[in-house]
């Protein structure tokens, strides 16, 4: 009789054995692949997500709003303030989205950090962060920390989900500014004319001088050059502002918003244009549309700039009062603040639908806010550069209905005639004067700014009109000789 030979239990028990260590290889594997997938995807979303928040600096001149020293994460589609849908369709959230996996944002003035953890495999005496039940994130000072950030947050550390340290102001003995370089045209010539405005864009400056859009290389500041220019005597004379925003600048004039088409800085021209009798004096540019506010119809204008070569005025608010005289802007969120030189005011006008705007609120101080011939916005607070006052006046805008002077500073030598206020971070206010004067103050308390530094200079700071900063650089277009754009360094290791 035959007998069917069974498995004995030692057979049994290597075979299992075999199975559950070739199953868990597979497992192993497995979570190894989702976890590089995961990995691939945080790399992805970063790179979406800087490339946002380029396009809304480039924009808006200001890094994504919210609260300062607050940490967003991810959660809705919108948790990056300001980005979605104009400048990406959705936020992208981490691939696992739970507990403390998830993408973190924060801000403090323009300064700014978005970082997103990697998934670890082993070396767990490498990482201290990743709470119970695993270390999923390492810190950030091992390496192992994907971020983007500007050099001013490059000291902050996200190890959770708790607010962020940043770094400590730049000390104010650091702040060091000299003259570095200038750059001035031939008389016969009058590129660089009575020069008002300038924009910075990578290597070069775009400044209105008289007639003409000027562009300089600036790629060595020491020695700025003329790259080329566009001259238009009815279109662009005694051209106010410029902003830039891709390829194209935009300029105010003596009756034009004019747009010019940038691609070749050596050979710029005219695209298009919209006559504006009301005398446009400033124009701010964000996304699809240019704001511009005009002196004489005490107007702000909102012009669709969608497609440059057909720009189309859709919507506009007047008022003789509260937009008397109006001549400077700067846009934030959904918010236009309009200095009035007229009312010495600083009025605030809702443009959250660009159709229909309206005035949102305003605050007038005859003594403090006299000729506000500058504003900038930073954060919650408002800065504006009061001419014929000799003050610097500082607004907080945290309600925009109802705006409220909280601190002011007047120096009748270093902001005699004021003319511009340029805010970096929440730390300092860089003013160019008609004295000469090109000062730094400090603003971190607003109720109390304090002049920390300044530079008086009678050849390559006459009278200038207007300040804008671009790194450790301030670009200041003045009236040396006939006209020039000077360079200003803070680096306090050059030779003073």
């Amino acid at each position: 009789m035959n007998k069917k030979k069974g498995f004995s239990l030692l057979e049994i028990i290597i075979v299992v054995s075999i199975i559950g260590i070739l199953f868990s290889i597979i497992l192993g594997g497995g979570k190894m692949l989702r976890e590089s997938a995961q990995n691939i995807k945080r790399v992805a979303d970063i790179d979406q997500i800087n490339y946002a928040i380029a396009l809304y600096t480039l924009d808006n001149y200001d890094t994504p709003p919210g609260d300062d020293g607050v940490e967003y994460t991810n959660g809705d589609p919108f948790w990056i303030p300001g980005l979605a849908p104009t400048y990406i369709s959705l936020v992208p959230s981490d691939p696992i989205d739970a507990n403390e996996k998830k993408y973190h944002y924060m801000r403090q003035g323009k300064n700014y950090e978005v970082a997103a953890f990697m998934t670890q495999h082993g070396n767990d005496s490498a990482c201290n962060d990743g709470g119970p039940g695993g270390c999923d994130y390492f810190e950030k000072s091992r390496g192992s920390f994907l971020a983007i950030y500007n050099p001013g947050a490059s000291g902050w550390n996200f190890t959770s989900t708790t607010t962020p340290t940043p770094s400590p102001p730049p000390s104010e003995s650091a702040i060091c500014p000299s003259i570095a370089g200038s750059v001035q045209d031939q008389i016969t010539n009058n590129k660089l004319a009575r020069p008002i405005s300038v924009a910075i864009q990578r290597n070069y400056a775009y400044v209105t001088a008289l007639s003409n859009l000027t562009v300089i290389d600036i790629s060595n500041p020491a020695s700025p050059s003329i790259s080329g220019s566009v001259y238009d005597y009815t279109k662009l004379w005694n051209a106010n502002s410029v902003v830039v925003s891709g390829n194209y600048a935009y300029v105010t004039s003596n009756k034009y918003f004019v747009i010019v088409d940038i691609s070749n800085p050596k050979a710029p021209f005219i695209v298009s244009s919209i006559y504006d009798n009301g005398e446009p004096r400033d124009v701010f540019v964000r996304g699809n549309y240019a704001y511009i506010v005009s002196q004489r119809t005490n107007k702000l204008t909102v012009i669709d700039v969608s497609n440059p070569a057909s720009p189309i005025v859709v919507g506009s608010v007047t008022d003789n009062a509260r937009l008397l005289v109006a001549g400077d802007l700067f846009i934030q969120n959904n918010y236009a603040y309009v200095g009035a030189f007229g009312g010495n005011m600083l009025t605030v006008v809702d443009i959250s639908n660009p159709g229909f705007p309206s005035i949102a609120g305003s605050i007038q101080d005859n003594e403090k806010i006299h000729t506000p011939v500058d504003v900038f916005v930073s954060g919650n607070y408002a800065y504006v550069a009061a001419s014929l006052s000799n003050n610097l006046v500082i607004v907080d805008i945290s309600n925009p209905q109802s705006p409220v002077i909280v601190g002011s500073i007047r120096d009748d030598s270093k902001l005699n005639h004021i003319q511009s206020v340029f805010v970096s971070g929440d730390y300092f206010a860089y003013t160019v004067a008609n004295s000469n004067y090109l000062t730094v103050i400090d603003v971190l308390n607003p109720a109390s700014p304090e002049i920390i530094a300044s530079l008086q200079d009678a050849n390559n700071l006459i009278s200038p009109r207007s300040v804008t900063l671009s790194g450790n650089l301030a670009y200041v277009p003045n009236s040396c000789t006939i006209g020039c754009l000077t360079t200003v360094s803070f680096d306090c290791t050059r030779p003073q």
